[in-house]
């Protein structure tokens, strides 16, 4: 993945509240450096390789929108750095998760994660929600953080993202 990043400022809407929102240098709101790859990798289920990736395989054109589980790479890489960069955290795999293109052309991406070390279930079953945009060369996130676990019929995948000036 690219590792220029351009983040807007975290407006929550509608009913959601994210708890622990911050941009990848760990300040909340914004980030103007690079998105670190993740540490940690899945020890159940192994996290999927973008398909922007050098692995011999083939690359996908320059300009191709963020999408599928490019977008999940990308929630889990940017969720488990800025919020577990130092705990061992599994994911959910690729086909557990909630990637749905937004109306307005994002794409919301739903997680479910375990912190291994959490000292009790409230702690140790999370979740995360994303909303990207942009190209596989050139991603946007315009929102990111933690959860509480819960049914797509409780959540929002188009929920409304502000952003000021």
């Amino acid at each position: 993945m690219n590792a220029r990043l351009a983040m807007g400022a975290v407006v929550l809407g509608g009913t959601l509240a994210l708890t622990g929102c911050t941009g990848a240098d760990g300040e909340a709101g914004e980030s103007s450096g690079p998105v670190p790859k993740p540490t940690r990798t899945a020890t159940a289920a192994p996290t999927p390789t973008p398909s922007s990736a050098p692995s011999g395989g083939p690359v996908a054109p320059a300009g191709t929108p963020l999408a599928g589980q490019d977008a999940y790479v990308r929630c889990v890489a940017l969720v488990t750095q800025s919020l577990y960069a130092d705990r061992p955290v599994t994911p959910a795999p690729y086909g557990s998760a909630d990637v749905i293109a937004r109306t307005d052309g994002l794409v919301y991406v739903y997680t479910e994660v375990t912190v291994e070390d959490a000292p009790d279930a409230a702690q140790r079953d999370v979740a995360f929600e994303c909303v990207h945009g942009g190209t596989l060369e050139e991603p946007v996130d315009y929102l990111y953080g933690a959860v509480t676990r819960s049914p797509l019929s409780q959540r929002d995948p188009n929920m409304s993202i502000s952003f000021e000036d």
